[in-house]
């Protein structure tokens, strides 16, 4: 599986200080996603659906994170709940985007 350059762009916010900066560590990473352009945006939707949904070892699937370049650790025993959790937060983001856009259609 290739990783899209947006899964390291993606992963490259996600600093020590993340935290700090968002709370709520999954609405950090909806925001996170929002700031990315639209072709990078659907790179890394499908980057992580796959990566989520498909059956890979788990090992394999945390060392992708690693290589996301991401500062947060995630433990082999937990990347598959966490993968799922992130690809929600980047759908959840996916569908409030789509929502503002159409907004701004039927204003314009």
């Amino acid at each position: 599986m290739i990783q899209p350059q947006a899964w390291k762009v993606f992963g490259s916010h996600i600093h020590q200080d993340f935290l700090l900066d968002y709370p709520q560590f999954f609405e950090g990473l909806s925001m996170v996603y929002k700031c990315l352009k639209e072709p990078e945006q659907r790179a890394l939707l499908a980057y992580v659906t796959q990566l989520a949904n498909e059956n890979i070892d788990a090992s394999v699937k945390a060392k992708a994170w690693d290589e996301s370049g991401s500062e947060i650790l995630i433990a082999v025993s937990q990347v598959d709940e966490f993968l799922l959790q992130v690809l929600a937060a980047l759908k959840a983001a996916e569908r409030e985007s789509g929502a503002q856009g159409q907004r701004a259609q039927g204003q314009a």
